[in-house]
Order: C-alpha cells, then structure tokens, then sequence
C-alpha cells in the first residue's frame, strides 16, 4: 500500500470528497479465479465491491 501526502493531491481531495485529516492510499488488487477465467463483468463487480468497502470519502469515482 502507498500513502500519499494530501498536499499534493489537491485535486483528488475534492474528487475523491477526503475529510480533513484523511489521507489516500493506493491499493493494488490482483484478482484471479484459480479454476477458469474471469470474465470482465465479475472482475468488475469484485473492483466495485472492495472500492466501496474501502472508500471512506463524501464522493465515489468509479472506473469506466
């Protein structure tokens, strides 16, 4: 995980709907089905699903 100074990120801050005091984390998440592919709508659905657990912000962006 990385951590990101909220100074820099300006920007995000308002996209993202940060709280004072918040900071943005990065978080890779590699996802893989060990006995058949993933289609693109699961890989999707589990992306939403852990985005929306972890997000703690005013504000959601989610990916296109």
């Amino acid at each position: 995980m990385s951590v990101s100074v909220t100074l820099t990120l300006a920007p995000a801050v308002g996209r993202l709907g940060a709280k004072p005091g918040q900071q943005n984390l990065l978080v890779r998440v590699v996802l893989r089905d060990l006995e058949k592919p993933l289609t693109n709508q699961t890989a999707n659905a589990l992306r939403d699903r852990i985005y929306r657990a972890l997000h703690q912000g005013t504000e959601y962006q989610w990916a296109e």
